[in-house]
């Protein structure tokens, strides 16, 4: 694999402002047309009426093996044109016969998403000993994704302690992915360049799960059968893709209820899960993500699969896991080596498994009736194999605590605290994380207007610090301030009729396919 020259480095000093204003919106109602059926459903619009974000940075290039040893200054914006994420979901259930909890139900599911970007930056530097160069870079991305999904879920009572679900589904997904970007310099030639990516997929999916129990255990066990076929192609450069797998998704939990004064469980569980790349992730064109980066997706990029094993031991609040996660097809982004030596070329590709062996205790306590927290220690050993073979292996731990303080019952406020040491991600180091993060939360008007104050990182050390270690080549990023908010919230619930029953059946509950990027 190739990558960019092991003596070209970049440092980059970012500052960015961001103004915002955002709709958000959500409606739902209840209809019983009969005594054993009910239609319901719920519309939700997400619109941001402004957005726009003012950047200026210094980027600096050096090299001992080109011509590069210049400083970039830029300045620029990036400014909304259209965005939303609208939802709408429907059901019709039906109890065919109660005394069996038998009961069919029809569901139908749509996601509309778009986003419309314009950047414009304004470049200038030093190249060739020293001769100045002005640029200005001018990018529009239209991005569009709908999710068109119709399912239909069965279940019965087979016997007095043994229940059955069934059903299944299909998805159907179009996205377009289209940049038109322009680069004009001093000599007010315009570089025009177009980017389209088209992508369709077909999810089709079909489960068997059964629930049951006896004296001291409870457990459920079974699997969803699922085909992907997707389509993509990037007309510009006549290049296509096409996939048709089909994969099988087993699941169980064995719980052990032991008989003592105390309350004891022993819990046993296994599931295998699929991760699917974004859509963009597919698109081989090369795609600027400012003036002097871009990214190429991979068309062969395959779905990252999890096997997932726990071990549980919970005894009154006390609860102790022990798990393994075997994951398969990694993505990551790889630096790559460039004929432009301003440009930091990036190919989006795989590497072979991670597998995450660790151990999560949780403890929660109450010191009194207005005072309670919950604690975890979280600690794993990680194997990875890399994009050369290599693996290797480290340890990651970290620490919290979250604190509820209840005032009176329609006041409430809640404190986290965070700790994570230095540690090591794959390719990458993530420095220490120490953070602390306050919520309140009243209501008032009968608890229909919900309203909640939140501000993170009250000790101004939450920094973004990251490095990347390719082996020819790295990557570093330290943010120079910290990245703290205050939000405010109001929430008023129009609670006018029954709430909604959709029961929630965990072997056909995937919904990897709806994704927007």
């Amino acid at each position: 694999m190739k990558y960019i020259d092991p003596e070209l480095t970049r440092d980059q000093l970012i500052t960015s402002l961001a103004k915002s204003s955002t709709l958000s919106t959500r409606f739902g109602f209840n209809a019983d047309l009969s005594k054993t059926t009910t239609f319901d459903g719920t519309f939700s619009l997400y619109i941001p009426l402004y957005i726009e974000y003012n950047r200026g940075y210094v980027q600096q290039f050096s090299s001992t093996s080109t011509a590069i040893d210049s400083t970039i200054n830029s300045k620029g914006s990036d400014r909304l044109l259209h965005n939303h994420n609208n939802t709408v979901n429907l059901r019709l259930s039906h109890v065919l016969n109660a005394k069996k909890n038998e009961e069919i139900a029809f569901f139908l599911d749509i996601n509309d998403y778009r986003f419309e970007n314009n950047s414009l930056l304004a470049s200038a530097y030093a190249v060739d000993g020293g001769n100045y160069k002005n640029e200005l870079f001018n990018n529009i991305r239209d991005y569009k994704v709908r999710i068109y999904s119709v399912k239909s879920d069965y279940s019965i009572k087979v016997s007095k302690q043994v229940e059955m679900d069934a059903g299944a589904k299909v998805s159907f997904i179009k996205n377009e992915d289209n940049f038109d970007y322009t680069i004009q310099d001093n000599s007010l030639n315009d570089d025009l360049t177009k980017s389209d990516f088209n992508y369709k997929e077909t999810v089709s999916a079909a489960y068997l799960n059964f629930v049951g129990s006896n004296k001291s255990f409870d457990y459920q066990f079974g699997g969803r059968l699922e085909n992907t076929n997707s389509e993509g192609i990037a007309p510009l450069l006549n290049e296509s893709l096409s996939k048709n797998y089909l994969n099988f998704f087993p699941a169980f939990t064995i719980q052990h209820n032991f008989k003592s004064k105390v309350k004891q469980q022993l819990v046993l569980s296994y599931n295998r899960r699929i991760i699917r790349p974004g859509y963009t992730d597919f698109n081989p064109n090369q795609n600027p993500t400012n003036r002097f980066t871009d990214i190429t997706g991979q068309p062969d990029l395959k779905p990252q699969f999890l096997n997932n094993f726990e071990l549980s031991y919970n005894i009154s609040k006390l609860s102790i896991t022990a798990y393994d996660s075997y994951k398969k097809n990694l993505k990551e982004v790889v630096p790559q080596s460039s004929d432009q030596g301003l440009v930091q070329k990036n190919q989006i590709t795989s590497y072979s498994f991670e597998n995450d062996a660790g151990i999560n205790i949780n403890f929660p306590l109450t010191f009194f009736k207005w005072w309670s927290c919950s604690n975890t220690l979280t600690a794993s050993n990680t194997e990875t194999k890399l994009l050369d073979n290599t693996s290797i292996n480290y340890f990651n731990y970290n620490v919290s605590s979250f604190q509820s303080f209840s005032i009176d019952k329609r006041n409430k406020f809640d404190l986290r605290i965070f700790y994570r040491p230095k540690s090591q991600i794959n390719y990458g180091d993530m420095y220490e994380v120490t953070s602390l993060t306050a919520g309140y939360r009243t209501s008032i008007l009968n608890d229909k207007l919900i309203i909640t104050a939140n501000i993170n990182d009250i000790l101004g050390r939450n920094k973004l610090s990251y490095y990347q270690d390719f082996g020819p080549t790295y990557l570093s990023q330290i943010a120079l301030r910290n990245d703290r908010y205050f939000r405010i919230g109001l929430r008023y619930n129009f609670l006018t009729g029954n709430k909604f029953s959709i029961r929630n059946k965990r072997t056909k509950n995937d919904t990897s396919e709806i994704r927007v990027n």
